[in-house]
C-alpha cells in the first residue's frame, strides 16, 4: 500500500452536542513519527479516533495522499490503529490474534501463516505464534498489538497511549523498539501521550493541544526550549515563574524556567550578575531526590525551586542563579517573547 503523509483540513467534531475540537489543520509528512501531545481532556484522542473513522468531522476535510477519506467508514481507510487496551482476543492463539486482520480480508490460510511468522522475527517474538495472549507479558502483548495493525501493510499507523499500560521501565525499553522499528518501516505514524518525556524521546515532530486546539507544532528540541506560550512552558515542566526586576539580564513581564537551571548558591556571586538572574530567599524545604537535592526558597512573595549538589537546611539564607540561556521571557498577554 505504501507510505503517505497526512493532511487534516479545518477539522471541527462535536460529540454528544458539545465542540471537541475547532478547526484543527495539521500536515504531516510521509514517514514522519507526529506525537499529539497534552493534558488529558484536550482533544488528542478525539482527533486521532477522527483519522481512523471513528469519530465523523462536524466540518474540514481528512486527507490520506492525494485522496479525501473524511467520508470514508473505518475499514475503507487504510488505516490501523493499536488501542490503549491492545483489544486481543484471549482465546485465540499470537498468530491467530496477528492473523486476523489477513482472515477478514480474504487472504489464504498459506500467506497469513507465512505473514506471521515473519512479523513475529520483525517483532523480536520468533516462535510464539502457537502461544496464547494471555501467558505473554504486557511488553510481549504491546509487540504483538502492533503486529496486527502492521500485519495489513496500512500507509498510516495511529497509537492511542500503546505503553501507558506497562510499568516504567518497560515503557522506557519499548518506546526505544517502537521507535527503532518505525524508522526501519518507515510507516507515517501518529501517536497520541500525554507523557512529555516519552513524546520528547520519540517524535520527529510534537503537535500540543489544548481545549481541542493546536497549540504549537515543533519538533522536540524547539517545543521544550521555546514553548509557545506560558501554560505550554509550564506543561513541559517550567516549573518556576517570577516577575521580572529591571536588573534582570532578560527584559519581559514574567521569566520562566526550570528548577533543574537553578542552581543554589550561599552568597550572591559578582559574576552572575547580567549573565544570569539571580534571587535571594529562604530555604523552606530540602529533599533528596538521587544525584542532588530539590530546594524550596521563599523570596518574597514568590516560592522558587532550586537544586543543590549538597543539602541546605531549612531556614538558611541563600541565593538562586539562572543562566540567562536557561531563561523563558513571557510578554503581559503571556506569550512567548522572541529572542
Amino acid at each position: 500500500m505504501g507510505v503517505e503523509a497526512l493532511e487534516l483540513q479545518g477539522l471541527s467534531i462535536r460529540l454528544g452536542g458539545a465542540q471537541i475540537l475547532h478547526d484543527v489543520s495539521l500536515s504531516v509528512p510521509a514517514g514522519s513519527f507526529t506525537c499529539l501531545l497534552g493534558p488529558s481532556g484536550c482533544g488528542k484522542t478525539t482527533l486521532l479516533r477522527s483519522i481512523a473513522g471513528f469519530a465523523p468531522p462536524a466540518s474540514g476535510d481528512i486527507r490520506l495522499g492525494a485522496r479525501s477519506i473524511a467520508g470514508l467508514p473505518p475499514e475503507k481507510r487504510g488505516t490501523a490503529m493499536v488501542f490503549q487496551s491492545y483489544a486481543l482476543w484471549p482465546h485465540m492463539t499470537v498468530a491467530g490474534n496477528l492473523t486476523y486482520p489477513l482472515k477478514l480480508r480474504g487472504i489464504a490460510r498459506a500467506e497469513r501463516e507465512e505473514r506471521a511468522e515473519q512479523m513475529l522475527e520483525l517483532l523480536g517474538l520468533p516462535g510464539y505464534g502457537a502461544r496464547k495472549v494471555g501467558s505473554l507479558s504486557g511488553g510481549q502483548r504491546q509487540r504483538i498489538a502492533l503486529g496486527r495493525a502492521l500485519i495489513i501493510d496500512p500507509p498510516i499507523l495511529l497509537l492511542d497511549e500503546p505503553l501507558s499500560n506497562l510499568d516504567a521501565a518497560i515503557r522506557r525499553n519499548l518506546r526505544g523498539e517502537l521507535r527503532r522499528l518505525q524508522q526501519r518501516l518507515g510507516i507515517t505514524t501518529i501517536m497520541v501521550t500525554h507523557d512529555q518525556e516519552e513524546a520528547l524521546a520519540m517524535a520527529d515532530t510534537i503537535v500540543l493541544m489544548r481545549a481541542g486546539q493546536v497549540v504549537q507544532v515543533a519538533s522536540p528540541q524547539d517545543l521544550y526550549a521555546r514553548p509557545a506560550d506560558l501554560d505550554a512552558g509550564r506543561f513541559l515542566g517550567v516549573d518556576n515563574v517570577v516577575a521580572a526586576r529591571p536588573d534582570d539580564p532578560v527584559a519581559a513581564a514574567t521569566l520562566g524556567f526550570r528548577s533543574m537551571d537553578a542552581r543554589i548558591r550561599d552568597t550572591a556571586l559578582e559574576e552572575a550578575k547580567g549573565n544570569a538572574l539571580v534571587r535571594h530567599g529562604t530555604v523552606l524545604d530540602c529533599a533528596y531526590t538521587g544525584g542532588g537535592y530539590h530546594l524550596q526558597l521563599e523570596s518574597g512573595a514568590e516560592v522558587i525551586s532550586a537544586v543543590s549538589g549538597v543539602p541546605v537546611a531549612p531556614g538558611s539564607q541563600v541565593c538562586v542563579a539562572v543562566p540567562t540561556a536557561s531563561l523563558m521571557a513571557f510578554g503581559t498577554d503571556q506569550r512567548l517573547l522572541p529572542n
